[in-house]
């Protein structure tokens, strides 16, 4: 039911989205008399009077709705006054005629309508049958006008009570002021500001929402930036190519670390992970380069011409600061240890040399990485264990190896799962994890565990460090060992089991500590706690070197390294906090020291353009670019590893390609000697009429893309021919894929437009060049799809 007021000359109505709020006559006779006596119109039992004629002061304070005091009565009524006088009013209003009939400029015609229409009566005025369309026409835009006026005029009321109960609740009113301006004062300056011609300088986080969102899809940042003012895509693009950012240790993150560095060492961990891409040849206009091929940087030898399947990535993390950085990568296939560990020397002397002291170096449990410390120096043989090596830069410093405990931890996980483990109490089995999900799924309640059939059929998804971790829980021990006690006959000789899994919750707990201010076993390593950490890894030690699979001690078998690398963190950490701690540091946290945070900028990178796939190593190239750049770009959630306070480091500065132009001082090449070599070049070429044909229509083609860029109209002129040539009449007409001009053969074209045509030229041939290098390394694999991309007609020129 729709609600209209019933005083004379309002129009106010009840409609989704009002300002307004209507109220029905009291039921008290002497205050539904004083109603009656001052409130216009016809008044019967629906009446009700919209908000607009009372007073601020005749509103309950504290309420969302609007609520009237009992004592309240209705007191502002406009002014009535003859229809006559208003129509004459209304005639002499004037609208600009044309296109922009449907929209009113606030800043002039609606200001001048408001004051009439503020003159005027608000009586409405009958439809007569002698009212022309331009008098119905103004009626109505009088009449949104206002309620406009209106509408406004009650939010300022309505912001006025406001101020007066905060006067009045709050002492000190300049605080109050100061958190309004401090968290909203900038919502209208970065996103409701309109367009101008002038450049827009932009905030911080303007910058940095606008890389995010170029960064995850370009479609929706052309999207929004049709209603809110963000930079144009092509100063993006233009920004961002001021920094090369070129395989091997990156320039320009080694001098932002030297710059950060001068205030005092900073102790980091280095970590280094290896990351899936697809093998292709691409061909990169900018650098004039194919990428695909196997590249260390320049620092050792390579063979390029063998195509990359890895990008290996260096990257540090602060164990104070909250601050980590990726500071070399490289495209590999198959690395050596050998190679691998040349690679990490260079980076430890190369960080030293700006005043960062790696400590530490994280690794997952590979044979090469394991086989690449040991080539460092240490000894991972239980009888002579030496989990450090020692590095000669400035004084002798220990570095400690890590095998990644949530790597170590889903390896464990596994070897629970796939073999026949067996302790001095028993069996170990995973069939009780289950049984114990079976058994909470026909209940249909848990025992105050996660688990669900992910955890149980976890061959999907054996990366994910947050299955393993809720499968090798307390509260899973818990749950077997009190369905164990209770003589559930399912559960019955599982005292192993919940042994097995009690011992890898506790050490993982310690060993995966976030939190600083952390309580029990997840609380960071410091003085105060170290006998109650040193103890839990010696127990750990101690236990997990009496296990056995499938009948022989677990240090003999194949899949031994979840038990080698837990037994190798525990060395590790215990010794790696103690130096620390002399070094002047309070306490420990081992997650600095985690791969989690190599694994979710590996996330970051997966996730460009909206998928979650492995790009090329040009793509790679140009999202490392990128995420160094402040962004808010965030790991998926469905990513191997999760944290949610992760955030991107800014490296590099977000500022215009002006600023950062260095100056070429290289001498400049004879281009005339150029020109004389391609014309005689030119000269000496002899094509059969085949050749001529095709090269005819690859040259329209050039010309066509050529042409929606030149402006010149001398050199359009000198580009195209309107004249049709009879000899390749016949191909023009069978290719119909594309709109095509005809080339001019004029013989007087200008150096430049050689070069241009040239250059173009050479770009589809070079990509077509690399698209047919990595349909030869696919082999059988290539799809008919991959086979007929658009340059496959300039593959055989």
């Amino acid at each position: 039911m729709v609600n209209s007021c019933c005083v004379r000359g309002c129009n106010n109505e009840s409609y989704p989205g009002s300002h307004f709020s209507f109220h029905g006559f009291p039921k008290n006779e002497n205050q539904k008399l004083k109603w009656q006596n001052v409130v216009p119109g016809k008044i019967s039992k629906s009446s009700v009077v919209c908000s607009a004629h009372f007073k601020c002061d005749d509103f309950v304070s504290g309420y969302i709705r609007r609520m009237l005091k009992p004592d309240a009565v209705p007191s502002i009524f406009p002014k009535v006054v003859s229809s006559e006088k208003r129509i004459h009013v209304l005639s002499k209003i004037r609208i600009q005629e044309g296109p922009a009939l449907k929209t009113i400029k606030l800043q002039e015609s609606v200001t001048k309508e408001l004051s009439i229409a503020e003159s005027i009566s608000t009586q409405t005025v009958s439809a007569a049958t002698s009212a022309t369309p331009r008098k119905k026409k103004l009626r109505r835009e009088v009449k949104v006008l206002q309620q406009r006026l209106k509408r406004r005029n009650t939010t300022i009321d309505n912001l006025k009570c406001l101020l007066k109960i905060i006067k009045k609740k709050c002492d000190n009113y300049s605080e109050v002021e100061q958190m309004v301006q401090h968290n909203f004062e900038n919502i209208h300056t970065n996103l409701n500001t309109t367009k101008s011609k002038k450049s827009n300088k932009y905030t911080d986080e303007m910058k940095s929402f606008a890389l995010s969102l170029y960064y995850y899809s370009g479609k929706a940042y052309l999207f929004l930036r049709n209603r809110i003012p963000l930079p144009h895509p092509a100063t993006l693009r233009r920004i961002l190519s001021t920094h090369k950012c070129n395989v091997g240790f990156m320039t320009e993150v080694m001098e932002f670390l030297k710059a950060k560095a001068e205030n005092g060492e900073i102790n980091v961990a280095l970590i280094f992970d290896a990351m899936a891409i697809k093998a292709s040849k691409q061909y990169d206009k900018g650098s004039d380069k194919y990428w695909g091929g196997v590249n260390l940087g320049g620092i050792l030898t390579s063979d390029s011409e063998k195509f990359a399947t890895e990008a290996l990535v260096f990257q540090i993390v602060s164990l104070k600061e909250k601050f980590a950085c990726p500071i070399a990568y490289f495209f590999i296939d198959k690395i050596s240890a050998h190679v691998q560990s040349q690679l990490i020397l260079t980076a430890i002397r190369m960080l030293s040399d700006i005043n960062i002291v790696v400590r530490s170096l994280t690794a997952d449990g590979t044979q090469v990485n394991i086989k690449t410390f040991e080539i460092l120096g240490c000894n991972f043989t239980l009888a002579n264990i030496k989990t450090y090596f020692d590095h000669q830069i400035k004084g002798v410093i220990p570095l400690y190896c890590i095998l990644d405990p949530a790597h170590m931890i889903k390896l464990a996980r596994n070897l629970f799962a796939e073999t026949c483990l067996s302790s001095e109490k028993g069996d170990i089995k995973f069939e009780f994890i289950q049984k114990l999900h079976d058994l909470q799924e026909e209940e249909g309640l848990k025992l105050k565990n996660k688990l669900t059939r992910v955890h149980v059929d976890f061959f999907g998804k054996k990366m994910n460090v947050k299955l393993a971790a809720q499968v090798l829980s307390s509260s899973v021990a818990d749950a077997i060992d009190y369905l164990r006690s209770i003589g559930h006959p399912s559960f019955a000789g599982s005292e192993a089991t919940v042994e097995y899994l009690r011992y890898l919750d506790r050490l993982f707990d310690i060993l995966n500590a976030k939190n600083p201010v952390g309580v029990g076993f997840k609380s960071p390593l410091h003085l105060q706690n170290k006998h109650v950490w040193t103890q839990v890894f010696e127990e750990t030690r101690q236990y997990l070197t009496k296990l056995k699979v499938d009948g022989k001690n677990v240090m003999t078998h194949r899949r031994k390294t979840p038990v080698l690398g837990l037994i190798i963190d525990t060395y590790s950490f215990a010794e790696l906090a103690s130096e620390m701690f002399d070094a002047g540091m309070t306490y420990l946290l081992p997650y600095k020291a985690s791969q989690d945070h190599i694994e979710m900028f590996f996330s970051c990178v997966r996730a460009r353009g909206g998928t979650n796939d492995n790009p090329t190593a040009l793509e790679f190239m140009f999202i490392m670019r990128k995420l160094l750049f402040r962004n808010s770009v965030r790991p998926s959630v469905n990513a191997n590893c999760t944290n949610l306070d992760y955030e991107n480091s800014a490296i590099l500065e977000f500022r215009s390609a002006k600023r950062s132009i260095v100056e070429d001082n290289n001498t400049k090449e004879n281009e005339t000697d150029k020109s004389d070599v391609l014309m005689h070049l030119m000269d000496r070429t002899n094509l059969s009429n085949y050749k001529n044909n095709i090269l005819y229509y690859i040259s329209g083609y050039i010309a066509m893309k050529i042409l929606d860029k030149l402006t010149c109209e001398h050199c359009r002129a000198l580009l195209i021919s309107h004249r049709t040539h009879r000899d390749h009449d016949y191909l023009i007409d069978k290719i119909k894929r594309i709109s095509h001009v005809h080339p001019s053969s004029d013989e007087s074209h200008e150096l430049e437009l050689i070069k241009c045509i040239g250059q173009k030229y050479l770009s589809l041939r070079l990509k077509s060049y690399g698209k047919s290098l990595t349909l030869k390394h696919m082999g059988d694999k290539a799809t008919l799809r991959q086979k007929l991309h658009k340059t496959v007609l300039f593959s055989n020129v």
